[in-house]
C-alpha cells in the first residue's frame, strides 16, 4: 500500500526561523512553500517539512541523512558555511570527521 508512496521526512522544531534559515541558506534547500505554519523544501524531488511544535528537547541521534555523490566535497563546503560536524568516541574519523 505505501510501498510506492512519495517518503515526506518531518524534522520538528520550536526556533521556526533559525531553522528555515539553516535548512534554506545553510544547506541550500529551495523553499517549495510554506503550509500550517511549516516550511517544506525540496530535497531531491522529496520534501522535508519543518514543522513547528512548543518545546523540543535535544537529541543524540541523526535525524535525516542526505545521500551525495562527494562526501568530502559536501563537507568541505559545509564546513565553510560554518557547520560543525559531530565527532563520536571509539569511532574512526578522518580529518574532516568523516567516518
Amino acid at each position: 500500500m505505501l510501498s510506492t508512496a512519495k517518503l515526506q521526512t518531518i524534522i520538528l522544531t520550536s526556533r521556526m526561523a533559525e531553522a528555515r534559515r539553516f535548512y534554506e541558506n545553510v544547506l541550500g534547500l529551495p523553499l517549495k512553500g510554506v503550509s500550517d505554519g511549516a516550511f517544506l523544501f525540496d530535497v531531491g524531488g522529496g520534501d522535508l517539512r519543518l514543522s513547528p511544535v512548543p518545546a523540543t528537547a535535544e537529541t543524540e541521534h541523526t535525524l535525516a541523512g542526505f545521500s551525495v555523490d562527494n562526501l568530502e566535497t559536501v563537507v568541505g563546503e559545509l564546513c565553510e558555511r560554518g557547520v560543525r560536524f559531530e565527532r563520536f568516541v571509539g569511532f574512526p574519523h578522518d580529518d574532516c570527521g568523516i567516518v
